[in-house]
């Protein structure tokens, strides 16, 4: 029994291994946090807020305009920490958007895209008055432009290489402005000589193709990869969205066109040239891919507002009351 009592207090003044702390160590480690905390890691307010907004980003497919709003947003706080990001920050960008002249409705989807980024910092711990006082933008009405046949003559004249080919999926097929980016081989069958593609929405989109676009499938060099983009077999080389627009512009000074055209006014004119032709909208749905006629309607609306207006208010009276469930 002495034998053992004497182990016993061997063992108490035997210091501990050097890498177990002691209990006192701990409490002294633990000592700087509020409240005798045992998180002992770092404030989420002292991150990086630069990170957090390009993080974000990259969680996402690639869009143009929440691109900008990150490099914008980033470029405003100049490096400052989460905590340190104020509620003043959204409206600052606003006034940005607004003084280098951006249109409308880029500065309302710019918006959309602030708002998400903004509630995603508040959800990583940022300050949560972050959307409050963010200035309501109101949405424009739809763009109206279409481009005339004389237009249109014009810009097939000019465009050659890959812009040509470009310009033949757009303006003769209606897609939209990634989805002609995009178009591959293994988008084509050459046999029943059609294109399917992945839309907007999810959907997927099943179109014939024109004879000039089977002739860019026959003779565009060929590509290990069938999902190589179209136009960058052409033109051998990455073709990126800024590349577009700049070759977008250089195109509308050749074929001597002043006015501000936009690429998506190709398929609204696509739109109203297959409505005006056929004088039924569903096949103007078909085309430009639309999951709900209603979207169609509100896109035509302003070419034949009397025939058009009862159909869409026939397609509202189809929705259900607030607080009523779909059919």
């Amino acid at each position: 029994m002495r034998e053992l009592l004497r182990r016993l207090a061997r063992r108490r003044r035997r210091p501990p291994p050097e890498n177990v702390q002691h209990g006192t160590q701990r409490e002294s480690l633990l000592a700087p946090h509020a409240g005798g905390s045992r998180n002992s890691k770092k404030s989420p307010g002292l991150a990086s807020a630069k990170k957090l907004a390009e993080a974000w980003e990259k969680s996402f497919k690639p869009a143009w305009h929440r691109t900008w709003v990150v490099k914008d947003f980033v470029t405003t706080i100049a490096g400052a920490t989460l905590d340190t990001v104020t509620p003043a920050i959204g409206n600052a960008l606003l006034e940005l958007w607004r003084t280098q002249g951006y249109a409308p409705r880029t500065i309302h989807t710019r918006r959309k895209f602030l708002k998400n980024l903004l509630r995603h910092l508040i959800d990583c711990g940022g300050n949560r008055a972050l959307l409050n006082g963010l200035t309501k933008v109101r949405e424009p009405r739809p763009r109206e432009t279409i481009a005339t046949d004389e237009e249109l003559t014009a810009l097939q004249n000019a465009a050659t290489g890959w812009i040509a080919c470009w310009f033949e999926i757009a303006a003769g097929h209606g897609l939209r402005f990634e989805e002609v980016r995009k178009l591959s081989a293994a988008d084509y069958n050459e046999a029943n000589r059609t294109i399917l593609f992945l839309t907007k929405g999810g959907g997927i989109n099943h179109l014939p193709a024109t004879e000039k676009l089977q002739e860019f499938f026959r003779t565009a060099p060929a590509a290990l990869d069938p999902h190589t983009p179209l136009i960058e077999r052409i033109a051998g080389r990455p073709i990126t969205t800024i590349v577009v627009r700049r070759a977008w512009k250089k195109l509308l000074a050749k074929a001597g066109i002043t006015r501000h055209l936009w690429p998506h006014d190709l398929r609204r004119t696509l739109a109203v040239r297959t409505m005006n032709h056929t004088h039924d909208i569903r096949d103007a749905q078909r085309i430009l891919g639309h999951a709900s006629l209603a979207t169609t309607a509100h896109y035509l609306a302003h070419q034949d507002p009397d025939r058009l207006r009862p159909l869409m208010e026939q397609l509202r009276n189809w929705l259900p009351a607030p607080g009523e469930p779909k059919q």
